[in-house]
């Protein structure tokens, strides 16, 4: 069985921001993808996240490169596609 690890370390501080992002209102359109981050950061592997969050194995990379280059703002760019 083959499965995709990616490895995200995030502090306290960075969990509770994406927490809080995720159960905001104006944020609901990222629900995906800050969620992929908190999955991620838990220890999920990128297959099982693609399955549960019905996305592409290729959208979990994509959001976790975004989030590792440039954090929550260039995750929750509206020009930006994980895609």
């Amino acid at each position: 069985m083959n499965l995709c690890i990616i490895k995200l370390h995030l502090s306290i501080e960075e969990l509770e921001t994406l927490r809080w992002f995720q159960h905001n209102k104006e944020f609901e359109p990222y629900w995906a993808q800050i969620t992929c981050m908190l999955m991620l950061a838990h220890g999920h592997d990128a297959k099982t996240i693609s399955y549960g969050l019905g996305i592409s194995l290729s959208s979990v990379y994509n959001y976790a490169e975004a989030y590792k280059s440039g954090g929550i703002s260039k995750l929750t760019d509206k020009h930006y596609k994980g895609y």
